[in-house]
């Protein structure tokens, strides 16, 4: 069986700046459930929160997921979860933070 399943986002899984359509979202959760999938496009991060990440439930298999923005030239590992990779997209250096305040912190600091 294979250990990775690499996929490009638009126009593979979803049609050009479109969201995942419900069976999508449904087929890459279940695949989520038994491999590892990476999702690479050319977009940056908003751009996959809105496509992506959105329609997807938020539960344990997002830690079989991969999000490579921005032509691969990011790689955000969702293993430790959504909020842990966002600390680690938005606030390097604070992971293992509380989200809130890491927000926080960053609004103070002039971020």
């Amino acid at each position: 069986m294979k250990k990775l399943i690499v996929f490009d986002l638009d126009g593979t899984l979803a049609e050009s700046k479109a969201s995942l359509d419900a069976d999508m979202s449904r087929l890459l959760h279940d695949l989520l459930g038994i491999v590892k999938v990476a999702v690479i496009s050319g977009a940056g991060w908003p751009q996959f929160e809105k496509q992506v990440l959105s329609h997807l439930p938020q539960d344990e298999s997002l830690a079989n997921l991969s999000i490579l923005p921005t032509c691969g030239t990011e790689f955000f590992p969702l293993r430790g979860g959504l909020e842990e990779a966002l600390l680690g997209r938005f606030y390097p250096g604070r992971k293992g933070e509380d989200c809130g305040r890491a927000h926080e912190g960053g609004c103070r600091g002039g971020l």
